[in-house]
């Protein structure tokens, strides 16, 4: 495997979560999603339910790294309480870094806990994909949610989704900008494609294996990356 652990980064709605749900149990990764493990931890916690509402999670704001943090180790914890040794794992960390701060929060209090040293960088799959048409798949699946019956996210609201991504084109940007600048492996991937061709061309990049259409980042305007 190429990497022992890896990002999957993009705007809101491009679909981070669906594919490392697909790619995850077919590669062997751990998926930590840091919006799925938030959610999860207020509906047990009525303290911690209320610090997001606090924090504007409902809204689609980035809730503090502290939080980030917490249940993240909660959720190594319990995976270590299974298997002792983490570093024996691969791990697909979803929903975080969404900001240049949390890179360096990532590595110094994160990435020590799955067995990746400070010289070590995890691999970072950006997925590409217009910010209209990241609007276009969040509306797409509050529609979906609705029309299907079951559970609609709280944040899943048309000027909630559309704010999100819209207040998310800067600190995509710069946190792109750091990440290829602090030389870890960015790998661009147009999430524009069908998903079957955008899952074969991540899991390409995964494994090291054949060749996907990939664009290097640093012979691209970052602007152009994240229009």
């Amino acid at each position: 495997m190429r990497y022992g652990s890896a990002y999957v980064f993009g705007f809101p709605f491009v679909g981070k979560t669906k594919l490392a749900e697909a790619i995850c149990p077919e590669l062997g990764y751990v998926h930590l999603s840091s919006g799925e493990l938030l959610r999860a931890r207020r509906t047990v916690d009525p303290a911690f339910d209320k610090l997001m509402k606090e924090q504007g999670q409902d809204n689609g704001a980035n809730v503090n790294f502290d939080q980030v943090r917490e249940v993240l180790e909660a959720e190594l914890k319990r995976l270590a309480s299974e298997e002792p040794v983490l570093d024996r794992r691969r791990f697909l960390f979803d929903g975080v870094p969404r900001t240049m701060a949390q890179v360096d929060l990532m590595k110094r209090f994160i990435l020590p806990l799955v067995g990746i040293g400070p010289e070590e960088k995890p691999g970072v799959v950006f997925l590409k994909l217009a910010s209209e048409l990241c609007i276009q798949r969040g509306l797409g699946r509050r529609a979906q949610a609705e029309a299907e019956g079951v559970h609609v996210r709280s944040d899943d609201r048309e000027e909630v989704i559309k704010a999100r991504v819209q207040r998310s084109r800067e600190s995509v940007e710069d946190t792109l900008n750091y990440l290829i600048k602090s030389e870890y492996p960015v790998h661009v991937i147009d999430a524009s494609k069908p998903f079957d061709q955008v899952l074969a061309d991540v899991k390409i990049v995964l494994t090291n294996s054949g060749s996907a259409a990939l664009q290097d980042p640093r012979s691209l305007d970052i602007r152009d990356l994240c229009a």
